[in-house]
């Protein structure tokens, strides 16, 4: 790119920044009460909009930086926005309730598989053990070990990217096993008996 293009580029850039930034101090005040009296938290809202305001410099902002024809929305940003706003927080209220389901559901997991195996005191460590793993370590472990989901299911279920399962069950699995095993050192009754958990799997 000669040094003209570049030099026009960043003037584009400016002057589409400017615009960008009148555009959203004039309706981001709006925008995030109209979100809040929907229903959405505050922390929801501000992420919603500030998605949607990406989004949004992306489609209409963006291509004129780059020198292109931007497309034409029949709807004024206002309402562009706002309806991109609503459907990211209304995505992010349904994976936050299923994240939360999912984990209520581990600790029903948790407290059944300790009920069905071993001595009260195995029983026990198990289940501190389970408790000091992450959230999504644990909910990984139990759901792959108990519930026997395939790597599509803990993908569609977590929310997580199909090609990563593997890995984040290794990193879980060795994390549990570290844990278990230092449990273990501090408690002589089981200081003899390793744990096993499959290392590698079908998918």
């Amino acid at each position: 790119m000669s040094w003209f293009h570049q030099t026009l580029s960043k003037r584009r850039e400016r002057q589409e920044q400017q615009v960008f930034r009148r555009l959203y101090e004039d309706v981001a005040p709006r925008l995030f009460r109209r979100l809040l009296t929907q229903g959405h938290s505050q922390a929801t809202a501000e992420e919603a909009l500030h998605e949607a305001c990406i989004v949004y410099w992306e489609r209409f902002h963006a291509p004129i930086v780059r020198g292109e024809t931007p497309p034409q929305s029949p709807e004024e940003p206002y309402s562009w926005i706002l309806r991109v706003a609503r459907n990211k927080a209304i995505d992010a209220h349904r994976k936050t309730s299923t994240a939360q389901e999912n984990q209520e559901h581990v600790k029903e997991l948790m407290h059944s598989h300790a009920k069905r195996h071993g001595s009260l005191a195995e029983r026990q460590l198990l289940q501190e053990a389970l408790e000091q793993l992450s959230p999504r370590d644990a909910e990984l472990l139990l759901l792959r070990e108990l519930e026997g989901l395939s790597y599509d299911e803990l993908a569609e279920t977590m929310s997580l990217e199909r090609g990563s399962i593997g890995t984040l069950l290794r990193r879980a699995r060795r994390a549990f096993q570290d844990i278990y095993q230092s449990l273990q050192q501090e408690s002589p009754e089981h200081s003899h008996k390793p744990l096993h958990t499959s290392q590698g799997d079908g998918k």
